[in-house]
């Protein structure tokens, strides 16, 4: 896979999809999420970005092992800001989202954009499943429970006026670009985003998956 973060040429079309990874000390889990994208099918037409706020190795993780990335060092950001910045950076026609601590099931990124493929065009955000893999300690248990029990495996398919899971959604471009460009330079924070796209008469739907 070839990526940058510079402009397009003329003989070189965008990417099919941007991936944009914030990681904030994630040294332990950073090779999992990445080498798990690195194999997509499809990964060749899409690039990955890396909104690194990390002090813990992890920058020096990605350099060393991962220089098929496109790699922003972004010290002292919080999530919705380094996703802002990256998003400021994608070039790709559809932009989606995992975790630093996340892991892409096979054929995550394909289905992204199947999916897209066979929507209505006012349909301008996708979500889904988010699971649980690992030892399933209570504490873990209990915060995946709090923060993705809507999304568990069997989650409904179909629009929805309520959230998308942060770590396994995408979105068309024009929501960056014409809908919100005016709240990107802020940071992505989701539910600005969402009612906008609400506003203008936008939807959003549940579907794909991945897991951690």
């Amino acid at each position: 896979m070839t990526t940058s973060a510079g402009g397009e040429t003329q003989d070189r079309p965008p990417p099919s999809v941007s991936v944009i990874v914030y990681a904030r000390e994630a040294h332990s889990a950073i090779r999992t999420v990445l080498e798990s994208l690195r194999t997509q099918e499809g990964i060749e037409d899409a690039e990955v970005l890396v909104a690194d706020a990390s002090d813990d190795g992890t920058t020096q993780i990605i350099q060393r092992e991962h220089p098929w990335v496109s790699h922003l060092v972004v010290p002292g950001t919080t999530m919705p800001e380094g996703k802002g910045m990256a998003i400021a950076q994608a070039r790709g026609r559809l932009i989606a989202f995992i975790d630093a601590f996340d892991r892409a099931e096979p054929g995550w990124l394909r289905a992204i954009q199947e999916t897209y493929s066979g929507l209505a065009p006012e349909v301008f955000g996708i979500g889904g499943e988010v699971a649980i893999e690992g030892r399933e300690e209570w504490g873990n248990l209990a915060g995946y429970l709090f923060e993705y029990g809507a999304f568990a495996p069997g989650i409904c398919e179909g629009r929805t006026l309520g959230d998308l899971p942060g770590n396994n959604m995408a979105y068309r471009r024009e929501v960056f670009d014409e809908i919100c460009p005016d709240l990107v330079s802020g940071g992505f924070y989701k539910p600005f985003f969402h009612r906008r796209i609400h506003a203008r008469g936008g939807a959003l739907e549940g579907n794909e998956r991945h897991a951690f």
